[in-house]
């Protein structure tokens, strides 16, 4: 959103091909939105980042081996409004290549100024890809990974970009063993890049510096285990691991060259998402467990950070028969009232004799539950849900995304046949509406 603009991400298949891209409207009229300006880039979406008055937007466009090797495969883009939209290829000087073995196709990367919209947008490419992105004000990074035939295991290239220009500028390139788990595996503080990445037998920590050399490692995370969340804060980093319990580690990263564990927490499940809660918290959203591995249950556990050395857990929140959706977008801070939203889904189950088959699912909830964190304790404000029965009269909900708009809270599903969004008060949890978007 800029003085009244609202940006719209948009994925389709133009001319025969994969396109990703955003439409600008003018919603400032507060009628109808006014479509203002259409952009597109070939290829399918990685991410995107608004930054300031512009739109960072990376796609990746892949070139077939059934492809001729000509201009052909050279990308385009397109920018135009309601009358049309002007199509072009990306220009020689605009194309950057990186050390990569095999590249199979481009790294599209384009800035858009939704201030100006007179401005042409500007784009550059870079032989290869991408998968995960991280992003400041002024640098954005783009990981990809391979699997080495050579060396027998997965190797990740680290990219830079400098945004600060009219144009993105392609900076440095670095390749470490392993790959990474999602965007919150990367970040930059004070001028070196931090990466958290899982290898076959164990896990690490690289530290980078602005040419994206390797400059300090921690090593040998955690054998047998695998990252199941990352967050870094400052000179701190996080790591969760998992194999039968959890054990978070504490990461003191204050200086480059010389990273080092300093405390470790073990507790049964793991968390897949963390989220800093104040100056010494840490909110993890995740799974419940014993001693011997998972126990199906959904778990929200409080963690207190700030003895390094020594973390603890000092609240839970738990669903048995459930699972908290730790995909990070669907996790919602509600700044009004220091609230979060987080959507789940559980089951009920029935009894039954039939064979090898004792018990059967007899209805499915899908819920959000709205929580704060006050006085060291996970405190459960309102569980705002739909529950319906498995016995095929009625299709269950999944709620992906939470969302909310004054004193209404929306769940809405596009994981279902029917995609839905199902609203509730906010305040005493009261099911509003119910209506579908799509059908397939």
């Amino acid at each position: 959103m800029s003085d009244g603009r609202l940006c719209v991400g948009m994925s389709c298949i133009r001319n025969g091909k994969r396109q990703t891209g955003i439409a600008i409207y003018d919603i400032s009229g507060g009628s109808a939105p006014v479509l203002k300006k259409v952009f597109m880039q070939d290829g399918a979406s990685v991410s995107s980042r608004a930054v300031g008055d512009s739109f960072i937007l990376v796609s990746q466009s892949v070139v077939y081996d059934s492809e001729s090797i000509d201009d052909s495969v050279i990308p385009e883009v397109a920018a135009g409004g309601t009358d049309g939209l002007k199509s072009e290829k990306i220009s020689a000087g605009s194309i950057a290549v990186a050390d990569a073995d095999s590249p199979t196709g481009f790294l599209i990367v384009s800035k858009i100024d939704t201030k100006d919209l007179t401005s042409e947008p500007s784009t550059t490419a870079l032989l290869g890809g991408g998968t995960d992105i991280y992003c400041t004000d002024s640098t954005l990074y783009v990981c990809s990974g391979r699997w080495d035939d050579k060396y027998k295991k997965h190797i990740s290239k680290l990219m830079s970009f400098d945004i600060t220009g009219e144009a993105p500028e392609f900076k440095a390139s670095g390749e470490f063993a392993g790959s990474i788990l999602n965007t919150f595996s990367i970040d930059e503080y004070n001028g070196y890049v931090r990466v958290a990445a899982q290898l076959d037998e164990h896990s690490c920590v690289y530290v980078f510096d602005g040419s994206l050399k390797v400059v300090g490692k921690v090593d040998k995370i955690a054998p047998g285990e695998s990252i199941r969340a990352v967050r870094f804060s400052g000179g701190t980093g996080y790591v969760v691991t998992f194999y039968q319990t959890d054990p978070l580690f504490v990461l003191d990263l204050t200086e480059p060259t010389a990273p080092v564990i300093v405390g470790e927490l073990k507790i049964p499940g793991f968390s897949s998402y963390l989220h800093p809660v104040g100056e010494n918290l840490l909110l993890g959203i995740g799974t419940g467990g014993t001693e011997e591995g998972t126990d199906g249950s959904a778990k929200l556990s409080l963690f207190d950070v700030s003895d390094p050395k020594t973390p603890k857990e000092i609240d839970t929140l738990i669903l048995k028969n459930a699972d908290f959706n730790t995909e990070y977008k669907a996790f919602v801070t509600d700044a009004s009232d220091n609230t979060f939203l987080v959507p789940y889904d559980r089951w009920q189950y029935k009894t039954v004799n039939e064979g090898f088959v004792h018990e059967t699912v007899s209805s499915q909830t899908a819920g959000i539950l709205r929580v704060a964190v006050e006085n060291g304790r996970i405190v459960q404000r309102n569980d705002y849900s739909v529950t319906k029965a498995a016995d095929g009269s009625a299709e269950g909900y999944q709620f992906s995304r939470a969302a909310f708009v004054g004193d209404t809270v929306y769940g809405i599903d596009c994981w279902s046949t029917n995609g839905r969004v199902v609203s509730f008060d906010k305040t005493t949890g009261e099911k509003l509406s119910d209506f579908i978007y799509h059908s397939y």
